[in-house]
């Protein structure tokens, strides 16, 4: 069977534009969420163009498949002997300004984070070699989340393989996430949003605040057959975090992995957090008179950029508001009957 391109307007009628499909025998079927298809052809219907399209395919798979020369490399043995883990980490260890310089963390906290994730990461040792332990794991992570370093530095200072870390990088991040999520970005509550209110009342004397929402772009590789959808305005390619942070600049509400060529506004109508509160499902503080104040009720409100216009609940209806302005905050709010019917921008 020949592999190759095909538009993507080729597809089956009535499926969606961005499917990906496969072609084999006369039989057509779905295969993933990516801008292409695959089809069989014979070899001697091909022109030249789709000739040269075959050779470069076969080319690239026999180089994947290249069987390995040796086991392991010898650079790969002197883990223990010159590996960075193995040879600095200790004396990291006996200084505390150092460690914190190298993994941006305490040697406290990185005992407490290893407790906390050290059976999830424990392996077993075979007869062919021994397992990474998870002190390794959890310091090769750390390094990679604080420096930004590439997987080809790691391999060369932890003479570790690149796979490995990769796969390391991935399984150690799962694991932190499931262990601290609950702890760290608790479910959002009333009581939640109110003492992060308190937070931005004693700090800023700025009231009614529940969060300050914005977001970040992610640089990533361009994924395989992606488009122009991860291709932000900033030039490069990249997901969006969009998080909410409190007043002590802790998250306490993230939205990652939308596409980088998407704004930070239409991502945040998207996320759960904005569903949530347009059908009612979270309970906010209910609005009151601002201290000093018994005219009219303020209703609790998040704060962003420009990026974000005024968005206004009122009576469960979504009303926009538009403001051209070269700097300042836009009032994310949540008014009740009998509420203000306006917010003004905070300068």
């Amino acid at each position: 069977m020949v592999r190759i391109f095909i538009r993507p307007y080729d597809r089956p009628a009535g499926q969606h534009p961005g499917a990906l499909f496969t072609r084999v025998d006369g039989c057509v079927r779905k295969s993933g969420p990516l801008f292409a298809r695959y089809f069989s052809l014979p070899l001697i219907m091909m022109d030249s163009r789709r000739k040269t399209i075959l050779f470069a395919l076969s080319k690239h798979r026999r180089k994947k498949q290249r069987n390995r020369q040796i086991w392991v490399h010898p650079l790969l043995e002197s883990r223990y002997l010159e590996g960075a883990f193995f040879v600095l980490f200790q004396q990291l260890k006996e200084d505390e300004t150092k460690f914190l310089n190298y993994f941006r963390m305490s040697v406290s906290s990185f005992d407490e984070l290893l407790q906390r994730v050290q059976t999830q990461l424990q392996r077993q040792d075979t007869n062919m070699r021994n397992c990474i332990q998870p002190e390794q794991m959890l310091a090769v992570t750390l390094k990679y989340l604080a420096s930004g370093c590439s997987f080809k530095d790691l391999y060369y200072s932890y003479r570790l393989g690149i796979s490995t870390i990769s796969k390391i990088v991935r399984v150690v991040c799962d694991i932190l996430w499931s262990c601290l999520v609950e702890e760290c970005i608790p479910k959002l509550t009333k009581e939640r949003f109110e003492s992060v209110a308190a937070g931005f009342e004693k700090r800023a004397n700025f009231f009614h605040c529940i969060g300050a929402v914005d977001g970040k772009h992610i640089r990533i590789v361009k994924p395989e057959f992606s488009g122009s959808l991860y291709y932000n305005y900033k030039s490069y390619f990249s997901v969006v975090l969009v998080a909410v942070a409190d007043s002590n600049y802790r998250f306490i509400y993230v939205d990652v992995g939308a596409y980088g060529s998407e704004c930070d506004s239409s991502i945040f109508k998207e996320s759960s957090l904005w569903k949530s509160i347009q059908k009612k499902s979270l309970e906010l503080p209910s609005a009151k008179p601002l201290p000093g104040s018994e005219a009219t009720n303020v209703p609790y409100f998040l704060i962003g950029d420009e990026a974000f216009g005024l968005i206004l609940i009122y009576y469960g209806f979504l009303e926009e508001r538009n403001f051209h302005r070269r700097k300042g905050f836009s009032i994310i709010a949540s008014a009740e009957p009998g509420d203000m019917l306006s917010v003004p921008l905070v300068y």
